[in-house]
Order: C-alpha cells, then sequence, then structure tokens
C-alpha cells in the first residue's frame, strides 16, 4: 500500500502529538484516572475492593497439588477473564470515552480544522455505545483466540488494530468496525505488526524491570509499605504514560491508512464538524 511506512508513521505521529498533546493529555486523564483512583483507594482501605470480592465469590481457587496443573491452568484463565469482563463493564465506559474522543481529535487534526470543545463532546458522545460494544465483542473474540492458539490472536490484533477508532469515527457496531479496520490494514499488516511488537516488547521490559526491582526492594530493610507506595506510584505513572504513548500511535496510524486508503478523499473524515 503506498503511503505506509515506518519512517511516515513516525513523521505522522511526531506532526500528531506536537500539535495536539494537550487535548491528548486531557483525554489520558479522563480514561484512566477512575481505575487509578479506584486502584489507589482500596489499597488504602477507603472502601473495600468489590471487584476483587466478586471475582473471589465466583471461583474456588483449586489446590496445585491435588488437583493438578490444568485445574490450576483452568482456574487462572477463567480468573484472568472475569477479571477482563469486571474491567470491561466496570472501567470500560472511560476507555471507551477516551478512545471516541481520540477518534475525534484524529479527524479534527487531519482535516486541518481547529477542535472546538462543543464539537469534542458531541463527537465523542455519540461515538462511546459502539467503541464500547465493540471492545465488548473484541474481548469475547481475542479471549477464544489466545486460548487456541496465539498465532490468531495476533492476526486479529493486526487487522483490528484500528477498529475502535473506526467505531467511534464512523459509528459503527462490532461486525462493521472489524470490516472497516480489516480494509484499512489491507497491505500495511507486517507494518502494524512490527509496531505491535516493539509496543509489546517495551511493555515486557518494564513489567521485568518492576518485577525485580519489587522482590529486591522487598527483601531489603526498607519500610514494605513505603516500597508498596513508591512502586504502586511508578506502576500508576507508568499506566498514564504507556495510554498517551498508544493514544498517539493508534490516532497517527488511523490517520496514515486513511490517507494511504482514500487520499485526497479522506480530507472528508470530518464532514460533521461545523
Amino acid at each position: 500500500m503506498g503511503g505506509v511506512s515506518i519512517s511516515i508513521f513516525l513523521k505522522t505521529a511526531w506532526a500528531f502529538v506536537c500539535d495536539r498533546w494537550a487535548v491528548l493529555l486531557l483525554v489520558t486523564l479522563l480514561a484512566l484516572a477512575p481505575r487509578q483512583a479506584y486502584k489507589w483507594l482500596t489499597h488504602f482501605g477507603v472502601f473495600p475492593d468489590v471487584l476483587a470480592g466478586l471475582q473471589q465469590s465466583l471461583l474456588k481457587r483449586p489446590d496445585f497439588v491435588n488437583d493438578g496443573w490444568f485445574s490450576f491452568f483452568f482456574y487462572s484463565f477463567q480468573r484472568s477473564t472475569i477479571a477482563g469482563f469486571l474491567n470491561i463493564f466496570c472501567f470500560g465506559l472511560f476507555n471507551a470515552i477516551g478512545l471516541a474522543a481520540l477518534s475525534a481529535i484524529a479527524a479534527s487534526w487531519m482535516s486541518g480544522q481547529t477542535l472546538r470543545a462543543k464539537t469534542l463532546i458531541k463527537r465523542t458522545l455519540s461515538g462511546v455505545l459502539p467503541v464500547w460494544a465493540y471492545l465488548v465483542v473484541s474481548f469475547v473474540i481475542l479471549g477464544i483466540a489466545f486460548t487456541l492458539l496465539i498465532i490468531p490472536y495476533v492476526y486479529l490484533s493486526v487487522v483490528w488494530y484500528v477498529a475502535h477508532l473506526a467505531a467511534a469515527d464512523k459509528r459503527l457496531w462490532p461486525i462493521a468496525a472489524m470490516q472497516r479496520s480489516f480494509e484499512l490494514t489491507r497491505g500495511a499488516r507486517w507494518i502494524l505488526l512490527a509496531i505491535t511488537l516493539a509496543t509489546f516488547l517495551i511493555s515486557l521490559l518494564f513489567n521485568f524491570a518492576y518485577g525485580t526491582a519489587f522482590r529486591i526492594l522487598l527483601l531489603s530493610d526498607f519500610d514494605k509499605d513505603s516500597v508498596l507506595i513508591t512502586l504502586n506510584l511508578v506502576r500508576t505513572v507508568w499506566a498514564f504514560v504507556q495510554y498517551f504513548i498508544s493514544a498517539v500511535m493508534i490516532a497517527s496510524v488511523y490517520v496514515m491508512l486513511l490517507r494511504a486508503y482514500e487520499g485526497p478523499a479522506a480530507a472528508e473524515i470530518a464532514d460533521t464538524f461545523d
């Protein structure tokens, strides 16, 4: 596909973040603040961790020795699945709001128009439900793909890379959004795979460094409560940084793919801006 390369992606991302960094920070805070606030409030015991309690009440932890490794593996899968559903239904709405707002930001930037607060709110609200529906449906499908083999999971993650932004931008429901993303990513999937793998490796390196620091500090003479608070603060900051970078990457890829796929007609993406 012409007009799609790593260099074009990097140039698009740099121009996008330089021009829209302030509103991107606002979207990042809006999308993540409720979840992070919940984690900190439960950590300090302001109120009980209702989600963790509900998750434990739905599952009985097996004994690894007596029940075997398969039962323990299946329990871990069920636990992560339930946690994912609880997060989607409790905090997924805020993520959907963030993605819908991101779509509006990308649309205004691509069309060269100034993004007014009224327009941002209007387009965000109109795109929230389609994005939320896509998040739920894709979670189920990708979960099944991951349990079968890792290759289908990776493939679907790549071809649906911009499905959530397409859902918000064009008000598409899950299947239509998946089809739209499939069309846009055709011819650019190796590049998207490279971007996905790079993102995964960065996240993996952080988690490895975090886990190593966690074990070392807990075994040290430092106060355990201070260590936990410090490490949780680091993880919170990283969550915001990671979301901000991911938002820039996804929006930049979407703009790049639209320009390559639609050419000059892509400027009409913001046809609802007044």
